[in-house]
């Protein structure tokens, strides 16, 4: 990990320098000798990356190599998007040669803890500098380069039957690499929506088969900017998947119906903008409340679901005020 660290520093250096010769330029050279000044820096500049692409085929660990070529992506991006795709994707091979390594010392390790938790996860380092640039390019590296067990974690976690298991007495390390792994897929779903608005009815979508979350909202902003119906239309799907979802079992679920109707009826939310804001109907709202109301009604013992009444309550007596007697 170090030898990447240094690497980013040291291009950070050369890059500093030499764009410094760019501002100290004479200010009585003519635009084309600006120009030609600038072709030249940019060459150079090009030059030390390829020279340090090349040098990184020489670093023992594939995980070492992955970050070199990641983060010589990044910098490349700005000369040439199309061999800055083709460093993301060199980064992305490496990685499922650093996963075989991994599970190769996982094996031979004699600490049960150690095949159990996940000291190091390169691609969280990796895919946040591809997404920042192809945020579906970073989605299609995550699929790619996910660990067998993690994508059998997220196929058993997406069953309706799955429990979902919170707090900090009943860690599950499992449970807890599908939440990070979903959240880092909608944190890129969000990113891709941005750069490409016409593809977040897509993710929204395929988010939904994975579980609700609140990342979905800023989703349904970027397409309620261009299309208030269609934003409307999408949100009866989520609306849909939170009353058809056994909330008792789905605690990020759980959570994230929760958080819904409390943006509903955030008092500080902002009142003037630019934008249009994206809004549940009162309808969806009713529809979140009620599958609330049944969830807090079942018999529990749970602290979670106590705190989650208490945090639901707001919007409960403002689109259910019938029922909420039978709460207390």
């Amino acid at each position: 990990m170090k030898i990447a660290h240094l690497f980013y520093l040291l291009c950070l250096v050369l890059f500093s320098q030499t764009f410094a010769l760019a501002q100290n330029a004479s200010p009585t050279e003519s635009q084309s000798e600006k120009e030609k000044t600038q072709k030249e820096l940019e060459k150079r500049v090009l030059e030390m990356l390829n020279q340090a692409v090349g040098d990184a085929a020489s670093l023992k660990l594939a995980q070492n190599r992955a970050i070199v070529y990641a983060i010589a992506g990044d910098l490349y991006w700005k000369f040439d998007e199309k061999r800055a795709r083709e460093l993301f994707r060199n980064s992305g091979n490496e990685i499922l040669l650093a996963n075989a390594e991994s599970e190769k010392e996982k094996k031979a390790e004699d600490d049960p803890f150690y095949a159990v938790f996940e000291f190091s996860n390169i691609r969280n380092e990796v895919l946040p500098l591809v997404a920042k640039h192809d945020a579906e390019l970073a989605l299609e590296l995550m699929v790619q380069t996910r660990t067998a067990k993690i994508a059998e974690a997220l196929v058993k976690a997406a069953l309706p039957n799955a429990k979902q298991e919170g707090g900090y007495m009943n860690f599950n390390p499992e449970q807890n690499r599908v939440r990070q792994e979903i959240a880092l897929e909608q944190r890129f779903a969000v990113l891709a929506a941005e750069q490409n608005p016409d593809k977040a009815i897509k993710l929204i979508k395929d988010s939904l088969s994975k579980g609700i979350s609140w990342n979905v909202l800023p989703l349904l902003q970027k397409i309620n900017q261009k299309d208030e119906k269609k934003a409307t239309a999408l949100a009866d799907d989520v609306v849909r998947k939170i009353v058809d979802t056994d909330l008792t079992k789905k605690s990020e679920d759980l959570g994230a119906a929760i958080q819904f109707l409390q943006f509903a009826v955030n008092p500080n939310a902002p009142k003037t903008t630019k934008e249009k804001q994206f809004k549940f109907t009162d309808s969806q709202l009713k529809d979140i409340a009620n599958k609330l109301f049944n969830t807090f009604m079942q018999p529990s013992n749970s602290l979670a679901m106590t705190m989650g009444m208490t945090q639901a309550m707001a919007g409960l007596e403002k689109f259910i005020p019938e029922k909420i007697a039978l709460l207390k």
